[in-house]
């Protein structure tokens, strides 16, 4: 501990006279005092004092109330306002396993649109073509040649058929996985020569 720091764990802080340059301790309590050599009236300033290696700083109670504000926004519905909480509470605490497992949850509620599949023709094939899509067996209606069907499905694994409503037997099956809120898949569905369907 140098000499300073002494002097400051016991309530006095050294000066120097300003008039006679004699050293004194003056209290730190009092804003001002005087020189016990010559009487100049000396006005305390503020000494910062340097501490060096890691000074660790207690969030918790921030992290309580934001935690308790995150909650708040999920009991009214607001998953956007709760999700602004959340990650504040990571910035402060990465590892917070309450907000990293109320991410988790949020991350799988989907709000727009993931799939879309575009109707389209091969060269020699009838221009009025459309195509029937049912997805885990619910039927979301007919896409006409050059439009675009989009639809929201939930995290998980799902089953599309294709039909060319104006072919009877053949239809084409296959899975897509919507991984998260994020997941976004995009097909074109196109009608060929021979009534099939080709994804790309």
């Amino acid at each position: 501990m140098t000499l300073i720091e002494r002097v400051l764990k016991m309530g006095f802080i050294p000066m120097i006279c300003p008039q006679c340059g004699a050293q004194v301790q003056l209290d730190d309590s009092r804003e001002f005092g005087f020189c016990s050599y010559c009487g100049t009236k000396i006005v305390q300033e503020k000494v910062v004092v340097e501490h060096r290696g890691n000074v660790g700083v207690d969030h918790s109670t921030e992290i309580a109330n934001l935690l308790r504000r995150a909650s708040e926004y999920m009991q009214r519905g607001d998953t956007d306002g709760a999700e602004i909480y959340y990650n504040r509470v990571l910035d402060l605490d990465f590892d917070n396993e309450i907000a990293r497992k109320a991410m988790e949850r949020l991350n799988k509620i989907v709000k727009e649109p993931n799939l879309s599949i575009t109707a389209t023709t091969g060269k020699l094939y009838n221009k009025k073509a459309s195509i029937n899509v049912k997805i885990d067996g619910i039927d979301y209606g007919t896409i006409f040649n050059g439009n675009t069907g989009t639809y929201k499905l939930n995290v998980g694994t799902h089953q599309v058929r294709l039909k060319i409503n104006s072919v009877p037997f053949y239809k084409l099956d296959f899975n897509v996985e919507i991984k998260d809120r994020f997941t976004k898949l995009y097909y074109t569905a196109t009608c060929k020569l021979g009534n099939v369907i080709e994804i790309k």
